[in-house]
C-alpha cells in the first residue's frame, strides 16, 4: 500500500530530498496557479520527511472491534459510512470481480501483506510477500510465501507446488507501483501465462513536462519509482506490447475517502493513547500522508486493470 509498505532500495538520502525541495519552491511559483496550492503542499510534506516512517497496522485497524491488519488505500463510497476494513475489502472485491471473469484454478495474491485478502477469494489462493513479518501474520489467513513477484524463481516454485496442469491468475492489490520495474513484473507473468488484475495509480493527462518531473520526484521519495509513473494511455501501451488484451476501469474516491479516513483515524488513535506507547511519530506521519493524498485527487487516477493473454 502507499507509503506503508515500503522497498528500503528506494529509500532516497537527505541530500536528494533537499534538491528536491530547492527545484520545487522555485519552480512552484511559476508552475502553480493560485487555485493549485495543494501540489506545494504536497510536495513540502513530503520534503521534509525523506525517509519513510513506516505505518504499523494497527494504526490502520485502531478499532475495539476489529482484528484485521488491512494495509490498503480502500474503496470508498461517499454516501456509506464504511469501515477501513469494509472499504479495503470492497478494494479486493473490485479485482475479485475481475478475475471472476478469468479461467483460472487458483490466485496468486502477489504483496498480500497481512493476508486479509487472502480469506476473500473465490479459489484456492497462495500469497506472495517480500517483507518476512507479514508472511507469517498472512500465514495464519492462508497459504502464503516469502518472495519477490519479480523474481521467475518464485512463480517457478509457485506452479511446481501447485501443479503445472493447474492455471494460476495474479491479483496485485494496491502494490503493484511500489514494484522496482512494473514492467518486469507484468513480463514475468506474461512468460509464465498468467492473467494479471491489478489495482493500481497513474499519472492524470495534462501535466506539462515541468510539473510531471515535480511529481515524478515526490513519487520517488515516497517509494514509487519515476518508471512506474505513467498515464493511463501509456499504461495501457506497455501491456499491450507485451502482447496482453487490456481492459481499464476508473475507480473514483480513492485518494479523498482514504486521506479523510486518515485523518479520523489518527484523532482515534490520539485517543486511544498510541501516542504514549511510542507511536507518536507515527501518528503525525498518518495525519501528514492524510493530507499528501488529497492533492493526490488531482494529479492521479486509481485504476483496476485486467491483462489477459
Amino acid at each position: 500500500m502507499l507509503f506503508t509498505r515500503p522497498n528500503p532500495d528506494h529509500h532516497l538520502p537527505f541530500f536528494f530530498g533537499a534538491a528536491c525541495g530547492i527545484l520545487t519552491l522555485s519552480a512552484a511559483q511559476t508552475i502553480l496557479k493560485q487555485n493549485e496550492n495543494i501540489y506545494l503542499q504536497m510536495f513540502l510534506n513530503l520534503l521534509f520527511k525523506p525517509r519513510y516512517i513506516p505505518l504499523p497496522s494497527i494504526l490502520l485497524n485502531c478499532s475495539p472491534s476489529q482484528t484485521p491488519r488491512w494495509i490498503n488505500l480502500g474503496c470508498w463510497h461517499p454516501s456509506s459510512n464504511a469501515s477501513y476494513a469494509d472499504a479495503c475489502t470492497s478494494m479486493v472485491n473490485l479485482v475479485k470481480a475481475q478475475l471472476s471473469k478469468i479461467n483460472h484454478d487458483y490466485v496468486i495474491d502477489v504483496g498480500c501483506g497481512n493476508g486479509d485478502s487472502l480469506r476473500c477469494w473465490d479459489k484456492p489462493s497462495v500469497g506472495v510477500n517480500i517483507t518476512p513479518r507479514e508472511v507469517e501474520l498472512a500465514k495464519i489467513n492462508g497459504d502464503c510465501i516469502l518472495g519477490d513477484a519479480e523474481d521467475k524463481d518464485c512463480f517457478r516454485g509457485i506452479i511446481e507446488a501447485r501443479g503445472r496442469d493447474n492455471r494460476a491468475a495474479v491479483a496485485a492489490v494496491d502494490c503493484a507501483y511500489h514494484f522496482s520495474s512494473r514492467s518486469n513484473f507484468f513480463k514475468n507473468c506474461k512468460d509464465f501465462g498468467f492473467d494479471v488484475v491489478v489495482t493500481d495509480v497513474v499519472l492524470k493527462d495534462g501535466h506539462g513536462w515541468l510539473r510531471r518531473k515535480l511529481i515524478e520526484m515526490a513519487c520517488k521519495i515516497a517509494g514509487i519509482p519515476r518508471r512506474n509513473v505513467l498515464t493511463k494511455r501509456e499504461y495501457r501501451e506497455v501491456l499491450e506490447n507485451m502482447g496482453y488484451g487490456v481492459d481499464i476501469q476508473s475507480v473514483p474516491g480513492v485518494f479523498s475517502g482514504f486521506s479523510n479516513f486518515a485523518k479520523r483515524q489518527a484523532d482515534i488513535c490520539e485517543a486511544s493513547g498510541l501516542r504514549f506507547e511510542g507511536l507518536g511519530a507515527q501518528i503525525d506521519d498518518l495525519k501528514s500522508k492524510g493530507i499528501f493524498l488529497a492533492g493526490c485527487e488531482g494529479a492521479f487516477e486509481y485504476l483496476v486493470i485486467t491483462a489477459k493473454i
